[in-house]
């Protein structure tokens, strides 16, 4: 059939045949007409070049909006990094800045990715362009050609040809994950995903053991490595699911009988990609080696692979966004499944999001390959009945291609091999969701070698006109429905970006110069739920938009970095502003969408006695900027903050304040306090410098009686055979600081409270208490 289309002429009946010379000269320059357009299109880079062409013409159809819309957000959430990172590598900085978590700045090593090969586009687009959402949103475009290439590329290797394999690659380019996964942008990219699959069948067809034997062996090394490079460098996961499918296509070889060498020989291109990878990953290795942090960054768990594994059921389906006639019918029907589980709308989810679905092509194959198997399968017993043999698969063996798709099912699905893998080899590979675009490469080309083997005859003319047919439903299946989509992502994003200049403009207005920002309320980063109504990363907004300040978000939690800003947590105080301004800071924002109404109140109202009145406003009034009085006065590097005497070496490395015997392991913390209700008569505290740190002499803090009861609380602060102690009398319900002051600074102190007095029952907001212990407070 494809053969038959890639080599069409015009045909004529023989009843209607011209006459005479002028008709003769017709046909003959007819055929010469077709003879050179098939001529072209057996140039090896005409069918890719119109390809890519056709994935980029599409994408744009999809994606709507002109040149504009790629200047704009397209969304929050997880995106913001990415428009933050973009940032970065334009700065010449791929591993972080002092731009974000200012003063001591964002160190991406302690959170490793290897998505190089995507980030280098975007900085060098933004470098240019000066546009961050720009860049990022031109590697998303680019992504769509390069996946259709991919795809093209694959089905060649498993040995499928023609023009039916266009739409194929069109078909698998366009699909809801590619499409609708935008929180998660360079998994969307998806190329490097596709062409893993390619690797996985090279070696799995025993193409790799051939070329690598071959004399001229050396260009297939340069492809291999080449490869190895894109798909390491684009992505942990899409790297990590390359390696697990050469594995099992390496399996697939031993059943086919290839000795122990030959497995060897085939190992080469998973060892090339795990050798790129591990050298993407090898700076944020090192450097956390080097300076350890604190605790662990990111903390992955065994049961991860579960609540992040994929949901078969969807993928089964078409996404309920098909604009084709008749349609919409299916289109509630799926929508019904999907309501079925509770789920408010198609909002972004890792298991059951619009970027999980399938399309009406994926759904078309599904079918192929289960029907057109059924039929293989009662051929091959017919034949076996009769004695005679069926017709060899080639070398894009069906076997391999279902096998390898059994194998990614296997891990797609919960509580699978995925869990064993979390158990036995690491959990940092959790989301297996993202498999989807493996699935559905496998399913294709699964489909593309069913019907192969079935080799349906079909005239030039009605293969020309179900190809036609097939384009129209890959553009009203699955590109004209994203439109929608990118209309009202930009809709919501362009807004939120203008805020953000205005802001900018306002802010640098009344704050001219270079300097930091101080951001309220503090919110760790990265992953982490919204606090109130302030989503993780928002505080990134202002960031983004005015690059002329350095902002104190962003610094890796459980890091030296972070402590300080955790330690100040959501409000300051007087004795915050002189360290403030030694750190380089100008002012500071408070996002009230991370404080209740009533806190919020409470907090303008401290900070306008404080320090006057807002100097810059923005969103409607949520976001705020006060001006620090003295900014710019008595400035140090950050690595004098440190070793600065006196309270500025310890606001900017507190020590940590440990809960120990008879004391709650956590305080309550709320916007103002954190706080300790102890109800045993004897507790401990231990306060260590962290490593590098200041050194410590004092310890503040206040105290607390409960209501029901005079208390009398005794103090003591002992190290290194030092001791400071004191005894506070308290009344019901009454507060009192104190302050214990060592002769000598250490590294190392016990703080030992004991009390006496009445234990006072709890209520629905106060814990049971005798005494509490509030804002513990190391100084120098």
């Amino acid at each position: 059939m494809t053969k038959a289309l890639a080599s069409a002429t015009v045909e004529t009946e023989a009843g209607n045949a011209p006459h005479g010379a002028a008709a003769s000269r017709r046909e003959t320059s007819t055929g010469d007409r077709s003879g050179r357009w098939a001529g072209a299109l057996r140039r090896p880079w005409v069918v890719p070049a119109g390809v890519a062409g056709l994935a980029s013409v599409l994408f744009v159809l999809g994606f709507g909006g002109g040149p504009q819309r790629m200047k704009v957000p397209l969304g929050g959430g997880d995106l913001l990094p990415a428009y933050a990172t973009a940032q970065m590598w334009a700065e010449g900085r791929p591993f972080g800045s002092t731009a974000l978590g200012w003063p001591f700045g964002l160190e991406l090593r302690y959170y490793p990715t290897a998505d190089v090969l995507p980030n280098l586009v975007a900085g060098l687009v933004t470098w240019v362009t000066g546009n961050p959402f720009f860049g990022i949103h031109t590697v998303y475009a680019l992504s769509f050609p390069a996946t259709a290439l991919a795809a093209l590329w694959v089905f060649r290797v498993a040995g499928l040809r023609g023009p039916w394999t266009v739409v194929g690659s069109l078909a698998l380019t366009f699909l809801p994950y590619h499409w609708y996964r935008l929180e998660h942008l360079f998994l969307a990219t998806m190329y490097s995903a596709v062409l893993g699959v390619g690797l996985a069948l090279l070696v799995g067809n025993g193409t790799v053991e051939r070329r690598l034997r071959s004399p001229g062996r050396w260009r297939f090394v340069l492809l291999l490595v080449a490869l190895a490079v894109v798909i390491g460098g684009s992505g942990v996961y899409y790297a990590a699911f390359t390696v697990l499918l050469c594995a099992a296509a390496g399996v697939w070889r031993l059943t086919r009988g290839v000795g122990w060498r030959d497995l060897l020989v085939a190992a080469v291109p998973p060892v090339l990609v795990t050798v790129v990878l591990a050298v993407v990953l090898l700076p944020s290795v090192l450097y956390s080696a080097g300076q350890p942090p604190l605790q662990p960054v990111a903390e992955r768990s065994l049961i991860d692979t579960t609540v992040y594994s994929g949901a078969l059921v969807f993928a089964m389906l078409p996404a309920p966004f098909s604009r084709l006639p008749g349609m919409g019918v299916v289109n509630d029907w799926v929508n019904g499944t999907h309501e079925s589980l509770g789920a408010d709308g198609f909002e972004f989810n890792e298991m059951h999001g619009a970027s999980n679905f399938g399309s009406l092509a994926t759904v078309v194959a599904l079918l192929v390959c289960a029907i057109g198997g059924l039929v293989l399968a009662r051929r091959a017993a017919r034949a076996g009945a009769e004695g005679r043999r069926t017709a060899p698969s080639g070398r894009g063996e069906l076997g391999l291609v279902l096998f390898l798709l059994a194998v990614a099912v296997l891990f797609f699905v919960p509580w699978g091999p995925n869990f064993l893998f979390a158990y036995a080899v690491s959990p940092d590979v959790r989301a297996w969701n993202r498999l989807i675009p493996v699935l559905f490469v496998l399913l294709l080309v699964a489909a593309g070698l069913v019907l192969r083997r079935l080799a349906p005859t079909l005239r030039p003319r009605l293969a020309a006109g179900l190809l036609a047919l097939a384009m129209v439903v890959v553009v009203f299946d699955s590109v004209l429905p994203a439109r929608s989509f990118f209309g009202e992502a930009a809709a919501a994003g362009a807004p939120l970006s203008g805020t953000g200049y205005t802001y900018a403009a306002a802010l640098n207005e009344a704050v001219p110069g270079e300097c930091g920002v101080l951001q309220l309320p503090y919110v760790e980063f990265p992953e982490v739920p919204p606090k109130q109504g302030l989503g993780n990363y928002d505080l990134l907004w202002p960031a983004i938009t005015n690059p002329d300040k350095s902002w104190s978000f962003g610094a890796m939690k459980n890091t030296a970095a972070s402590a300080w800003t955790a330690a100040v947590g959501d409000d300051i105080d007087a004795a915050d502003v002189g360290p403030l301004v030694a750190g380089g800071f100008c002012a500071v924002h408070v996002d009230l969408a991370g404080y209740t109404g009533d806190d919020g109140e409470a907090l303008t109202y401290e900070l306008d006695r404080l320090l006057g009145a807002p100097v810059a406003t923005g969103a409607d009034g949520q976001w705020l900027a006060y001006e620090l009085p003295g900014h710019g006065e008595g400035v140090l590097d950050a690595e004098e903050l440190v070793d600065a005497p006196g309270s500025i070496g310890t606001f900017y490395s507190p020590p940590t304040i440990t809960a120990g015997e008879g004391a709650p392991t956590w305080p309550k913390v709320d916007v103002f306090h954190s706080t300790y209700s102890l109800t045993e008569q004897r507790a401990e505290f231990l306060v260590e410098s962290l490593d590098g740190g200041a050194e410590f002499r004092s310890l503040t803090g206040e105290l607390r009686s409960g209501e029901c009861g005079d208390h009398r609380v005794e103090l003591a602060l002992v190290a290194d055979g030092a001791e400071v102690s004191t005894t506070v009398e308290l009344d019901a319900g009454e507060v009192k600081a104190f302050d214990l002051a060592l002769d000598d600074p250490t590294r190392a102190a016990r703080l030992v409270v004991r009390t006496s007095g009445p234990v006072c029952e709890g209520t629905p907001d106060q814990d049971p208490e005798s005494v509490a212990v509030i804002d513990l407070r190391a100084q120098g």
